[in-house]
């Protein structure tokens, strides 16, 4: 009698046992169910909110109402009389405002005349490129186009305003021609980008018809370049939104374009969620263990039964 009940209180452990591998086994897959981000639906919103993106590190676009906030009257002087000029926006300049882009977070960056900013060293190209190749640095193309600040009352300008996480540098080419500039018939031009502490950017254009007698392929952005890009030959850390297209979707008259950088704790599970075996590997080493000590209890209980 107290083998049989010996014998049956070691068959019970094996099947607690077994149970509770069972649970450890379908514990990965559980969690990750649970951590899953909750889906999202399409955005609501009138025909024209359109998104782009995203590319290989997360960056998104998407048109937006539009919005200007004029700073051509309280901004700080950069540079006016130039063409093919680029100067640097120093970090003394800067009260301790950084942007991350790409993964590096820069506290100076330098802006063109020809409506392009860009990070670590100066561009002062006038031939807009596909952002595979050129700017070689980490770029920011607003309206990257052969621009000329000759003009009277042209300018360059920047502005910090807001604080904390609504903290925002607002850089804009004030009454800006194409090349040939000194001719009565082009149209000065007027646009801006946005770029906020926590690494988001917004391209505002007022007025960018700009009209060039001596082409009539430039207006709107129709010869422009319009993106972004990180520092060298770029296959998917880039995001060209429009290149010699304008006017379309992300830039024109009267548009505003938001681009969007990827948040950190989504950067993060991405990554987690790349290896499954970091995941789940503490409930698949304890799964392992429960299947080994269940396999030498049933061969225990097992020769027992026999030598009873």
């Amino acid at each position: 009698m107290k083998n049989e009940k010996r014998s049956a209180a070691i068959w019970f452990l094996a099947l607690t046992v077994f149970a509770v591998t069972l649970l450890a086994l379908a514990f990965p897959a559980v969690c990750a169910e649970s951590e899953k981000p909750p889906e999202t639906t399409a955005a609501q919103g009138p025909p024209e909110v359109y998104a782009a993106g995203p590319d290989s590190y997360g960056y998104t676009a998407q048109a937006v109402p539009f919005t200007f906030e004029d700073i051509g009257g309280t901004g700080a002087f950069l540079m006016t009389g130039w063409d093919d000029h680029f100067e640097q926006i120093a970090p003394g300049s800067l009260a301790g405002f950084t942007f991350p882009f790409y993964g590096v977070v820069y506290n100076s960056m330098f802006v063109s005349s020809n409506g392009l900013i860009t990070f670590g060293s100066g561009s002062d190209s006038w031939s807009n490129q596909n952002l595979a190749t050129e700017p070689t640095q980490s770029a920011i193309a607003v309206l990257w186009d052969d621009l000329d600040s000759r003009n009277a009352g042209a300018g360059i300008y920047y502005q910090l305003k807001g604080s904390g996480d609504a903290q925002r540098l607002i850089i804009q080419w004030n009454n800006v021609k194409f090349y040939q500039y000194s001719d009565a018939q082009h149209i000065p031009m007027t646009f801006q980008a946005v770029l906020y502490k926590n690494g988001n950017i917004q391209y505002n254009f007022f007025d960018i018809v700009g009209y060039n007698p001596y082409s009539s392929s430039q207006s709107d952005g129709a010869s422009a370049t319009i993106g972004i890009k990180a520092a060298g030959n770029q296959g998917g850390n880039k995001l060209l939104l429009s290149y010699n297209a304008g006017p379309n979707l992300w830039v024109g008259t009267g548009k505003s374009t938001l681009i969007s950088a990827p948040p950190i704790a989504q950067t993060i599970i991405t990554k987690t969620q790349d290896n499954p075996i970091e995941q789940s590997s503490i409930g698949n080493v304890l799964a392992a263990n429960m299947l080994l000590f269940t396999g030498i209890i049933v061969i225990i209980a097992f020769w027992r039964r026999k030598l009873d």
